[in-house]
């Protein structure tokens, strides 16, 4: 029930939107379910991966190079974003961790 980063495969794409329109993933940088597809890349989020009314449990990545920002400014950012689902998404516990 884990997810993992990675780049997408040859062929790879998932839909990010209700009319069925598709993303080709190849080579890009995505979050998927462990050993699945695609949930998400910086671009986009696949249909089955939004946060829906039925939400209980949400990942979010912040995708950044360290050539462009340094560990702990993005730790910062992520200390923010889980603050920001404490006070305004009702969330209940937040973990944040850098890769």
């Amino acid at each position: 029930d884990g997810a993992v980063l990675r780049l997408g495969r040859p062929g790879e794409a998932f839909v990010f939107n209700a009319s069925g329109q598709t993303i080709d993933v190849e080579g890009l940088p995505c979050v998927c379910r462990a050993g699945g597809p695609p949930l998400g890349n910086p671009v986009k989020d696949a249909v089955e991966a939004k946060v829906k009314q039925t939400t209980s449990r949400v990942i979010g990545v912040i995708y950044a190079s360290s050539d462009c920002i340094a560990a702990g400014e993005l730790e910062e950012h992520a200390g923010a974003f889980a603050r920001l689902l404490r006070d305004h998404a009702r969330a209940r516990e937040t973990e944040t961790f850098t890769l």
